[in-house]
């Protein structure tokens, strides 16, 4: 219950913002998310501090709220996190799908399928006989990302129902809207991203179900609110291995409380590692409880502009990735966004398996199978996790 007057917050809430400096292009204006404890009475919550409920999470008491104008976002959540009604509270954050500025498509026109089917990152990844010992049967894999198109005819019959946060609704298809909500100029920079996360998981798990979550639109661009609402959605509808290629520099205890939860249920969760060639943090790869992999160049030296560091799990390569465009045609693509649904799809053919075994077994066996890249990458010493992973050592070790 909150135990505080309303003129006391008035007072302290209701400034005049003189400049946000950086965090004012990061998040949502005029908007927080707010986690509270069960039990709670959100409109009288809401009521106290002068908010009004926007949505409301069907899954938790969690709650995207509404905040006066010249409200110091800062000073409000600094209060809200005092509360003991209060799990969590961030503003609502901006989030980008790691391909800006970094991930470039380009189509493949003739022999695509041969390129997808032989290209060099199957044999990097010790991938060989695999097929025949588990093809991710029976497991579901949910992608939060742009959606997943059905044009690739041999994709199709894997995706499975799934949600459109985005827009709220049940169509999921991963087209061009001609949005372009980065405001560089070309609308749909995204567009195909999350098709090819997907069609990257099916190279190796085949048999998989792909639960397309849509939480990025077609220019790469989110909000931490429908990513979360994304991972208790595919939670509570049976999803047992997440695939989170996007990220921020900011971190955000929602979203750790979302992983948590998930992590609780038996989820495994793997994040791509940012773009920006750094060891600053990057979100969700640098949360608690998530596989965080990096990219590597074909000759196992990390790629030019792959995050590196202590929150690196694992590898695999990110160059040059060949797999299903939006379109229905055949595309490649460079960025840690298609190394992490290698380690994705490594966990589901584990949970296929071998169905008894927790997420930390499965964590671990990812681990502990991985061969260092170390010598490849004498400026990165232990700063690439385990190193590249070994798919058919994981399977059989």
């Amino acid at each position: 219950m909150v135990r505080r007057t309303l003129l006391p917050l008035l007072l302290l809430l209701f400034i005049f913002i003189a400049g946000t400096g950086a965090l004012a292009q990061s998040y949502v204006p005029g908007e927080v998310l707010v986690q509270l404890q069960p039990g709670t009475n959100a409109s009288l919550f809401a009521s106290l501090y002068g908010l009004t409920i926007l949505d409301q999470s069907p899954y938790v008491p969690a709650y995207r709220m509404g905040v006066p104008p010249l409200v110091n976002i800062n000073t409000l959540l600094g209060l809200l996190r005092l509360d003991p009604s209060v799990v969590a509270a961030d503003p609502d954050l901006i989030l980008n799908s790691a391909q800006t500025g970094v991930e470039q498509w380009t189509y493949v026109c003739d022999g695509g399928l041969t390129q997808y089917k032989n290209q060099k990152a199957v044999s990097l990844v010790d991938y060989g006989a695999s097929a025949l010992i588990s093809t991710g049967a029976g497991v579901t894999v949910a992608v939060l990302d742009t959606g997943i198109s059905c044009r690739p005819a041999f994709l199709a019959p894997q995706v499975i129902s799934g949600w459109n946060f985005v827009n709220n609704n049940s169509d999921t298809d991963d087209r061009p809207y001609g949005i372009d909500s980065n405001g560089d100029g070309t609308a749909d920079d995204a567009v195909g991203h999350g098709t090819m996360v997907a069609g990257t998981i099916s190279r190796f798990a085949p048999q998989v179900w792909l639960m397309p979550v849509r939480v990025m639109d077609s220019d790469g661009t989110g909000i931490l609110w429908n990513a979360i609402e994304g991972i208790y959605y595919a939670n509570a509808n049976g999803a047992t291995v997440m695939n989170l290629s996007f990220g921020s520099d900011q971190s955000s205890a929602m979203l750790q409380q979302a992983i948590n939860t998930a992590y609780a249920n038996g989820v495994v969760i793997v994040a791509s590692a940012g773009n920006g060639n750094t060891s600053a943090s990057h979100y969700p790869a640098d949360c608690q409880h998530v596989l965080a992999v990096a990219a590597l160049k074909n000759n196992l030296a990390k790629a030019n502009f792959s995050n590196y560091g202590s929150a690196i799990a694992v590898d695999t390569p990110g160059i040059g990735i060949v797999g299903p465009y939006w379109d229905g045609s055949w595309a490649t693509w460079s960025g840690t966004s298609f190394a992490a649904p290698m380690v994705t799809a490594e966990a589901a053919l584990l949970q296929s398996l071998r169905p008894g075994w927790s997420v930390d077994t499965v964590r671990q066996r990812i681990l502990s199978t991985a061969n260092s890249v170390n010598a490849q990458n004498p400026s990165y010493v232990n700063q690439l996790g385990a190193g590249i992973i070994d798919i058919y050592g994981a399977l059989t070790d």
